[in-house]
């Protein structure tokens, strides 16, 4: 996505007095739209970025309102302060005030001086005698040329600019500490609302492809957004959509990429990104992530208590090991400390929110099985620094209140058709809350209903599951805990697996189509399928593949059947994700006459599951064609639905031919960031 750049700048042709070097005066003409068009755009796009000026706004409309619009979303704004031009401040002004980063100022050195503390760092001269008056025959060539090397100077400036977009820029956030940003969204006018419609849109398809199961869906969505804001803010989307659906890995690629883009706000990525860390094993990074965040948001509740879930999986990760029971009680017991500092962290985050039932009957939890495993091993009880909290009965009633207030409110919206995560998460913390205190039969009646119920996600389960594991290998509450791990292994088996993936290897094919008759080059000749079909036959026998993998392909005459041909004889999974509706495919890309791939796409079609791109991700963006829209498909889905080390990319292609953004060259080019096995058959 190019980083979007407003320029602020004077319009027109400008009269401009000069002083000289003997104190005179002169006075010359600048073209400012020459400026415009020969060197800052020019530089701009050299530096990788989208240049936009307000009077290039074509719409019906105010162009105060969008330049005002402009001033405030744009990743960056390069102001034009050559001259003494009251608008030019003036938008300047409102760039530093509305955001702390992402201003940019340029100055052609015909004014000597500049009004009151506007320097920042972020200050450049370009040789603005280049546009002084007009020049014409070999001097107006010679001035091109020096034109066209001033505008390439200053985009080799502005492409390391652009590439920090995490500095501070802004004087008034720089002396004003504590002063916060605006939220855009929330504006109400014809282009927000058009943007956050926009955005709105997207974020529906997200939710529909996660309650699906369809993680690839979620990313190539995330890569359509229409401007930089939108894209930000989708992979964030994406990203918890992804750990949603326990694809860590690939929500942990999504939110390291995020944290390095301009505008990121560490609140929102950083727990979901140590939540990530903690999931894969890296109790230590997720703990590192979140310190440093509680420290820069003193009394951030959120934050507190993700750093307290993280010390929860650190205590747990010393002593999980333990092969017996009495073996992992004394290694919890020991390491107990990382229990306390659990707790300390979840009291904190309830000193300000005392109304977060979670973060309350998770220090119920903690505190109850410590001191349940000092009782089992004759040790004095572990002290718990709880404050107003440390009368546990009080604290029990008031997160048993505060869920069963907030579960009736979310089910009156579930009734009028609106929907929220306290279904779940009220329900089962309800069902904790009784299994704590021993009342067996209501804690299986609030986890059955959470459980059961058909937005709970794979990773609402599976964090509900991984609490119950942590009494259960303590020996806490065992036979409850072990009926209601039952209930959830029936209702959502693979969040209780142990595997994040459901398959072993994930195949994804992008290939050729069988010549037509008429091609002048040939490329893939039909005298060359017996040949093609026995190598893929070869490279999948080399691969391994068979049951319990899947294969992603196309379905195009020529290289995407005999594809899914041969791994549905070695009982793999095959899914056909198609560019266009089915019979419209098919008359594009595999009907030819005289041969039957129809009859075998359509034998195919019964066989495996059959995905049309505009089905599940709606029409193809204009910015987007849908050819290459359909390799983003393919790779994303492969890349989402496997385990590092497990995923294969299989071409059809002549290594010669380039045919087109959605052709199979630039699929091989596109798949390099798969880290996938790669082979090559050349037809």
């Amino acid at each position: 996505m190019k980083p979007r750049v407003f320029v602020a700048m004077p319009f027109g042709k400008r009269t401009i007095t000069l002083t000289d070097a003997t104190g005179g005066n002169a006075t010359v003409e600048v073209d400012f739209n020459a400026i415009y068009t020969d060197l800052l755009a020019p530089a701009i796009e050299a530096a990788g970025a989208e240049p936009f000026r307000a009077d290039q706004e074509v719409s019906a409309g105010n162009i105060r309102t969008d330049m005002f619009f402009e001033l405030v979303t744009a990743d960056f704004v390069l102001a034009d302060v050559s001259i003494e031009n009251p608008n030019v401040y003036y938008e300047l002004g409102i760039r530093h005030m509305v955001t702390r980063r992402g201003t940019v100022m340029v100055n052609g050195g015909w004014s000597k001086t500049d009004p009151f503390d506007i320097r920042t760092e972020r200050y450049f001269t370009y040789d603005g005698s280049l546009f002084n008056g007009a020049a014409k025959g070999t001097a107006k060539a010679k001035r091109a040329a020096n034109r066209a090397a001033a505008a390439n100077k200053l985009g080799q400036i502005l492409r390391q600019t652009f590439s920090r977009p995490d500095v501070e820029d802004s004087p008034v956030y720089a002396l004003l500490k504590g002063l916060k940003e605006p939220d855009w969204s929330r504006l109400d006018n014809v282009r927000a609302k058009y943007f956050c419609g926009v955005l709105e849109s997207w974020s529906d398809r997200m939710e529909v492809a996660r309650q699906s199961g369809h993680p690839g869906d979620i990313l190539t969505l995330a890569d359509e957004a229409p401007t930089t804001y939108h894209h930000r803010t989708l992979r964030l989307v994406a990203a918890n959509s992804l750990l949603a659906m326990r694809r860590y890995e690939r929500a942990k690629a999504l939110l390291e990429e995020l944290k390095r883009t301009s505008g990121s706000d560490p609140i929102k990525t950083d727990p979901p990104y140590a939540l990530a860390l903690g999931r894969l094993g890296n109790s230590p990074g997720a703990e590192a992530v979140m310190a440093r965040l509680v420290a820069q948001h003193q009394g951030d509740p959120e934050a507190q208590g993700v750093l307290g879930r993280v010390h929860k999986d650190y205590w747990r990760a010393t002593w999980r090991a333990g092969s017996t029971l009495d073996a992992r009680r004394r290694l919890a017991f020991d390491n107990g400390v990382r229990a306390v500092d659990a707790v300390r962290c979840y009291a904190r985050a309830l000193e300000s929110h005392p109304g977060e039932y979670y973060t309350g009957v998770n220090v119920i939890g903690l505190v109850a099985v410590m001191n349940f495993i000092a009782g089992q091993m004759g040790e004095a009880e572990p002290h718990f620094d709880l404050g107003e909290w440390s009368d546990q009965a009080a604290l029990a009633l008031l997160v048993e209140k505060t869920a069963h207030g907030r579960l009736a409110a979310a089910r009156r919206a579930w009734g009028m058709g609106g929907y929220s995560d306290e279904l779940i998460w009220a329900e089962a913390t309800l069902g904790e809350l009784a299994l704590l205190r021993g009342h067996t039969d209501q804690a299986i009646l609030h986890y059955r209903d959470a459980l059961s119920h058909g937005r709970c996600t794979a990773f609402q389960a599976e964090s509900m599951v991984d609490q119950l594991r942590l009494y259960e290998a303590l020996g806490y509450h065992e036979q409850t805990v072990a009926t209601i791990i039952d209930i959830a292994s029936t209702a959502h088996p693979t969040a209780i697996a142990a595997v994040l993936s459901p398959w072993t290897k994930v195949v994804v094919f992008h290939g050729h189509m069988i010549d037509d008759p008429g091609r002048a080059v040939p490329r893939f000749p039909p005298a060359s399928e017996p040949a093609v079909r026995t190598q893929i036959e070869a490279q999948l026998n080399a691969w391994g593949v068979g049951s319990g993998d899947l294969a992603l392909c196309g379905g195009a005459r020529g290289g995407d059947i005999l594809f899914a041909e041969a791994c549905r004889a070695r009982g793999a999974t095959v899914r056909l994700m198609l560019p266009l509706a089915v019979e419209a495919f098919i008359a594009r890309s595999v009907d030819l006459v005289g041969a039957e791939w129809v009859r075998r796409f359509h034998q195919l079609a019964t066989e495996c599951e059959v995905a049309v791109q505009t089905d599940r991700l709606g029409d193809c963006p204009p910015w987007h064609n849908q050819w290459e829209r359909n390799i983003r498909w393919l790779n994303q889905t492969a890349s989402a639905e496997s385990e590092p080390g497990h995923l294969f990319a299989l071409f059809v292609w002549d290594r010669l031919s380039g045919d087109g953004p959605g052709g199979t060259a630039a699929a091989y080019e596109a798949s390099d960031c798969l880290g996938a096995t790669r082979a090559i058959i050349r037809p």
